[in-house]
Order: structure tokens, then sequence, then C-alpha cells
């Protein structure tokens, strides 16, 4: 069986097409969101190469944390920087490797920590015409917490969270 899967994704591998989309030097603006939770964020895209682009993202949303004294509502900010790496082009469409990592904080006593975390996922960017894209695919997140700077303990590990949908439109520059 795992024989015959590696024969079909290596037969898929051959049969991609040589005269794929060129990306290199292509700079885009545009907007995402992730669902589960439901996150918004303003995003850029740059391809260095065919092989490798990088997208900056940043996201402010409101959260609001309970607990058996009452409850505290405020902004949460997010920094991230992704990497897309196509490992199989198509004429108008790349299916691409997606790695990361995002710092979230607070301008709020909401939470007692700084969140970092590593991102890993997949997903299809097809190029509608030479400056639009669409991009849906999927992700996981590794999430790591640094305690405030008051508690002396060290960093704390949390896991992976649940899979999270990933959509997002970009607009290239010419």
């Amino acid at each position: 069986m795992i024989r015959r899967l590696v024969f079909a994704i290596a037969l898929l591998l051959l049969s991609v097409p040589v005269y794929a989309y060129e990306t290199s030097g292509k700079f885009g603006i545009g907007a995402g969101f992730s669902l589960i939770p439901f996150l918004p964020n303003a995003n850029m895209k740059y391809w260095i190469t065919n092989i490798i682009g990088v997208s900056p993202s940043f996201t402010i949303f409101t959260a609001t944390y309970s607990d058996p004294y009452g409850s505290t509502t405020g902004n949460l900010y997010s920094l991230g920087l992704d990497t897309y790496i196509p490992i199989i082009r198509a004429e108008r469409a790349n299916f691409n490797i997606k790695v990361g990592g995002y710092y979230l904080t607070s301008n709020e006593n909401l939470f007692n920590t700084k969140v970092t975390a590593l991102n890993f996922g997949f997903g299809i960017e097809h190029f509608v015409n030479d400056n639009f894209s669409l991009y849906i695919g999927a992700r996981s997140m590794y999430i790591l917490t640094k305690p405030s700077t008051n508690d002396n303990s060290s960093t704390t590990i949390i896991g992976l969270t649940s899979q999270f949908l990933d959509f997002s439109i970009t607009n290239y520059l010419k």
C-alpha cells in the first residue's frame, strides 16, 4: 500500500508542467483570515525567487478574559512572518508548504504572558491573473508562552493547537 502511494506521488510530481507561473520578484499586498477562531489580518507577500516567498502580517483583535472575579476586555496584537515554499508548480497555481512564526502580546492585563507560535501548513495559491491571487490552505500552530517579566519561571510549552483554515487574497503590484 505504501509503495503504491509513493509511486503515485512520484508520478504526480513528474507530471508537473515545466511552464510554471513566474513569481520571482513579485510583491503584493492583501488581506486574509484564519478560521477557528476567526482572525482577520493585513499581509504583504514578496516572492524572493520562484522557490521561496515571505509574508509578514499584522493582526489586531479584541478578546475577553473571564475569571471568578470578573472579566476584562482588551486588544491583542500579533506580528507574524510566514515563508512559502512551492513544492508543486503549475501554469497558474502553486501548492505551497507554509512555515512561519508569530508573536502575540496585549495592551491590557488580559493575559500575563507573551505568546510565541510556530506555524506549519500547506495550501494552494491560484493566480487569477498576473496581479491577483487567492490562497486557501490549512495550518497548525505549536504554541510557546513566556511568563511576564514579574515572574521568574521558564518558558512553558502549551502544545499543538487545532488546525486552522487559512484564506487570503493578494493584489500583486506591477
